[in-house]
């Protein structure tokens, strides 16, 4: 008798565990054109054209990102338009990517406050980030919690200064949690 206890304890425990995160639908995300089918509209790009829409850089549908930064001294910054963002609540990125070249890369979840001053980045030790690693197409997945006086939220892509990098992004949802 003790074995079947044990066993059915074990069957239980080897069970998935389910997440409601899992069935977000890309249609409710706070980033628009996510997918990048409707090339940069909804992006916000200051990298002098290093972040563009191609065909090639798509993992699903038509388009995706392409980000080919070839400057030593520049990054890369792409920003999804802000959307608003309570705080206290948790938020969940997902994105697709891969890097064909180089290593310095990351896309980040920012949180600003009603004045747009941003409230979540390195020099407050409070940066929200995934670093992009290279090789095939990966999914990565970030969460992160809305600070106090967290007003609007923004999925941004970035590569850094110092770095040549040439990577690939589609399909970029953010949703706040329940």
């Amino acid at each position: 008798m003790r074995y079947i206890i044990t066993l059915l304890a074990l069957a239980a425990l080897s069970q998935p565990a389910t997440d409601s995160s899992d069935n977000l639908p890309d249609d409710q995300s706070l980033v628009a054109n996510g997918d990048f089918e409707n090339g940069i509209n909804d992006w916000i790009s200051k990298d002098a054209g290093m972040s563009e829409v191609k065909p090639e850089a798509a993992h699903r549908g038509e388009l995706g990102l392409r980000v080919s930064d070839e400057d030593e001294q520049r990054g890369s910054s792409l920003g999804s338009r802000p959307a608003p963002a309570t705080s206290g609540k948790t938020y969940l990125m997902r994105a697709w990517a891969r890097v064909m070249s180089g290593k310095d890369a990351s896309i980040h979840i920012q949180f600003f406050d009603a004045n747009n001053k941003q409230l979540t980045k390195k020099e407050f030790n409070n940066d929200i980030l995934v670093k992009l690693k290279g090789g095939d197409w990966k999914l990565y997945t970030l969460r992160g919690v809305a600070p106090e006086n967290a007003a609007t939220a923004r999925v941004w892509i970035h590569t850094y200064n110092a770095s040549k990098t040439i990577l690939d992004v589609d399909d970029v949802t953010l949703h706040e949690l329940k």
